[in-house]
């Protein structure tokens, strides 16, 4: 946000549900509309250009799909192939609930950030409990802008599916970055900055 002000842009927060909020809420039925939470966020006087990292991009693009009349342009980091995929966040799910670090690495990096986080762990982890399915998109919806998605060597994740469902998707990978190496990297940086014309 601060770089992009630095920029001159008009840069508007937009609040992910379940997250940051101390009164959010830790029923998964409360985050069943998350795509209509987000554009409620919006201002609409304009085309949107928007960036979005992770859930966020994941929840953009699905706004995106529901609303391709109101987007300029995208960029989406950490996501690839995962949108068009159901997942299961069960051990994710569990792990947040629980009042002690998992042992398992990765789970007890989730943990420590969620609990970071202002919003209580149960609130993140109903969030990814809601009943996500994976992103259809039919053949007859043109996504009529520029999309920029970045993922990271270690993610473990591809952007082949993503590249045939958006025709002007320009993809990129950073070498030897994970997941949450990505919105600090200098060069997700610079290829942001590059591809909104900054």
């Amino acid at each position: 946000m601060d770089i992009l002000r630095d920029f001159g842009v008009e840069a508007v927060p937009v609040n992910l549900p379940g997250h940051g909020d101390p009164d959010a809420s830790t029923d998964p039925k409360r985050y069943v509309d998350c795509e209509g939470l987000i554009w409620s966020q919006f201002r609409h006087d304009a085309p949107i250009t928007a960036v979005g990292f992770s859930q966020g991009a994941d929840l953009l693009l699905r706004v995106a799909c529901a609303h391709p009349e109101a987007f300029d342009r995208l960029v989406l980091l950490g996501l690839g192939d995962r949108v068009l995929m159901a997942h299961e966040f069960g051990d994710l799910v569990a792990a947040l609930k629980a009042d002690r670090e998992p042992e398992d690495v990765r789970l007890r990096l989730f943990w420590r950030l969620a609990s970071a986080n202002d919003a209580p762990n149960g609130a993140l982890a109903a969030f990814l409990a809601r009943d996500r399915q994976a992103l259809v998109v039919p053949d007859s919806l043109q996504l009529r802008f520029p999309v920029l998605s970045i993922i990271g060597s270690e993610e473990g994740i591809s952007q082949d599916e993503l590249a045939l469902m958006i025709h002007q998707l320009e993809t990129h990978v950073v070498s030897g970055v994970d997941h949450f190496g990505l919105p600090g990297n200098i060069d997700v940086i610079t290829k942001t900055i590059d591809f909104l014309d900054l």
